[in-house]
C-alpha cells in the first residue's frame, strides 16, 4: 500500500532497467498465451487485452509520465479485471459444456424415438406371411 501514495517518478538511470525487465516479461508473456490457449481458447482475448494495456501504462512509466504509485494504482486495477475477465471466460466455459451436455441429452432422446418409431413402422409395414398345415385333425399355423 506504501508504494501507492509514492510519487515519485522513474529516474534516467530507471529507465534502461525497466526496459530489461519489460524484455524479459516477454517470454512469460508469450507462454503465459500458450498454456492459456491450450486450455481453452477464450483466455487469449482477455490476456492479450491485458497485456496491451499493461504495455500502455508501462511505457508511460518509461517515458516518466506516471508515478510508481499511479503505475502501481493502475496495475491494482488491471489486475482486478483481468482476474474478473478470466472468471468470466471460465464461466462462459462452463456454460458452453452444461450447454453442450444437455443439447446431446436431447439430441440423444430425439433419436431414440426416432428409432423407436422408425422400428414400430418398420415392424407393421412388413408383410406377414402365414402357412398353416393340416395334420389329421389338427392345424398348426406359423406367421414370418
Amino acid at each position: 500500500m506504501e508504494m501507492l501514495s509514492e510519487t515519485a517518478r522513474p529516474s534516467e538511470s530507471d529507465v534502461p532497467r525497466l526496459l530489461s525487465v519489460h524484455k524479459q516479461m516477454a517470454h512469460c508473456r508469450e507462454k503465459s498465451i500458450e498454456l492459456y490457449g491450450q486450455a481453452h481458447a477464450v483466455f487469449v482475448p482477455v490476456l492479450t487485452s491485458d497485456f496491451t494495456q499493461a504495455d500502455l501504462d508501462y511505457a508511460k512509466l518509461i517515458r516518466r509520465e506516471i508515478s510508481w504509485g499511479q503505475y502501481a494504482e493502475s496495475t491494482m486495477q488491471r489486475t482486478e479485471r483481468l482476474f474478473a475477465g478470466l472468471r468470466d471466460a471460465n464461466d462462459q466455459i462452463r456454460l458452453n459444456l452444461q450447454n453442450a451436455h444437455e443439447y446431446e441429452l436431447e439430441q440423444r432422446r430425439v433419436a431414440a424415438k426416432a428409432m423407436d418409431d422408425w422400428a414400430r413402422k418398420a415392424r407393421a409395414a412388413m408383410p406377414v406371411v402365414t402357412t398353416c398345415t393340416w395334420s389329421g385333425s389338427f392345424i398348426t399355423c406359423s406367421s414370418i
